[in-house]
């Protein structure tokens, strides 16, 4: 582009500038657009011996390009001006906003006053007598704590869950699909492998079935609190209970923990393996437990150099073979998939993941995690659930991580606030009737909800 000849001054109007010059204006729309794209106030074109310094951003009501801008037309012009120049558009001189007092002025932008202004002593806390206090911390007792409780969620996810048509259909393909890998972990007595029915396609093979549909993450996509967990959790817990008592499921939640992890693998693969310990008596770490897993490579290691050791010199022999299996288990996430494959062989249990929360992090952890989920569905024996934001989703898949794979995607939309209400409310009379028992909790704690019914 050219500036047009005349006008002495650095200060110009913006549109003149423009008027019948193409190669100026669509410089000047082009860098325009992105400084109101990543919210940047201040823009500059320059062909190399011409700059042209303007407001892109503005907050006035006034349009970037009727405002004026601050010329420099020649090389010498800037030689000659270098102080003006150096004041305006230096990192000094931006970040003191010389070029904005020069352009518009030493005047903020009056912002109109936020609606809340307008109340009364806002902001504060609202006056509450006693039994309202009381009320409040009961109903977030009836409605929100006990129905967390492990004895009781189930049947609150049962009374309670809202599913939509197609929340049903997700949780039936989800339930087919746990089903068929739970069937190919067992084959029956005589005849061939079992066969589960698929919609109205007839019966097909369950290794085939459960090895295409869960060698890739199931991901719940949904915005914070539309019901991604209770989806999860009515599935398990509800719709396919009888499978989730004859599974391993392992619950890792990004909300609670990991907010301190540095590296999402080593914190999943801790996570499992302390699961595995605590909620299954399963210790990855123990003697046996590793012996059972490489029990192949024992039995190749009695053939191999140190076989003759073995009748000869049965300590050495020992020690080598400790040694032997000491280079096995070097690797977590080797070894943690080993004692997995182990497992489902071994106690004919399916093995269920479910990454929570992950939508309450960064983008860049959501897509991490989606990539060390791919992994483990891909060569784990698991099936993956993953929840993610449809931003995340949507924009990964453009140009992220997803982009470079094709995900079963399950998008949860949020129930009916007047189903929810309708269902929870009736549920909270069923408890202070006493209709639903109170079980499992502190024995040094007393709940008496009888008089809240009325």
């Amino acid at each position: 582009f050219e500036i047009p000849l005349g006008g002495s001054s650095r200060v110009r109007a913006l549109k003149p500038l423009l008027h019948s010059n193409d190669g100026l204006r669509s410089a000047v729309n082009q860098v325009a657009q992105y400084c109101q794209k990543r919210g940047v106030p201040y823009a500059t074109v320059c062909n190399g011996h011409q700059l042209v310094s303007f407001v892109a951003t503005r907050l006035d009501g006034t349009p970037p390009l009727d405002g004026r801008a601050l010329v420099f037309a020649s090389l010498d012009a800037m030689l000659e001006h270098f102080l003006d120049l150096w004041q305006h558009v230096s990192p000094y001189g931006i970040a003191e906003e010389r070029l904005r007092v020069t352009l518009l002025g030493d005047t903020s932008p009056d912002l109109p006053p936020k609606l809340a202004a307008s109340i009364q002593g806002y902001p504060g806390a609202q006056q509450r007598n006693v039994l309202q206090a009381d009320l409040q911390i009961l109903s977030e007792l009836v409605l929100e704590d006990i129905t967390r409780h492990r004895d009781i969620e189930p049947t609150f996810l049962e009374e309670c869950y809202c599913p939509s048509g197609a929340l049903s259909q997700y949780s039936l393909l989800s339930k087919q699909i746990l089903q068929a890998r739970y069937a190919a972990l067992h084959h029956p007595e005589h005849g061939g492998p079992t066969t589960v029915q698929v919609a109205d396609k007839g019966g097909i093979s369950p290794h085939l079935f459960a090895d295409s549909l869960s060698r890739r993450p199931i991901l719940l996509i949904g915005d914070v609190g539309v019901g991604k967990t209770a989806f999860w959790r009515h599935l398990m817990l509800v719709k396919s209970a009888d499978l989730a008592s004859n599974s391993i499921i392992l619950y890792i939640d990004f909300a609670a923990k990991a907010t301190l992890a540095t590296d999402l693998r080593v914190f999943l693969i801790e996570e499992i393996t302390c699961q595995l310990r605590e909620e299954y008596d399963i210790d990855i770490a123990e003697r046996n437990f590793i012996r059972g897993v490489y029990n192949l490579e024992v039995i190749r290691f009695k053939t191999g150099l140190y076989g003759d050791l073995r009748e000869s010199e049965p300590e050495l022999y020992r020690l080598r073979e400790i040694e032997h299996l000491e280079t096995l288990v070097t690797r977590p996430d080797e070894h943690l998939r080993r004692s997995l494959e182990h497992i489902v062989k071994g106690r004919k249990k399916q093995v269920i993941i479910f990454i929570d929360n992950t939508d309450q992090r960064s983008e860049q952890v959501q897509q991490e995690a989606f990539l060390i989920s791919q992994e483990i569905a891909e060569n784990w024996p698991t099936t993956v659930f993953l929840a993610l934001r449809p931003t995340t989703f949507h924009e990964s898949q453009r140009t992220g991580t997803l982009s470079g794979y094709h995900p079963k995607a399950f998008t949860i939309s949020p129930p009916r606030i007047d189903l929810v209400l309708e269902k929870r409310l009736t549920f909270a009379l069923k408890l202070t009737r006493g209709e639903v028992p109170i079980t499992g909790l502190n024995e040094n704690i007393t709940v008496n909800l009888s008089r809240l019914e009325s």
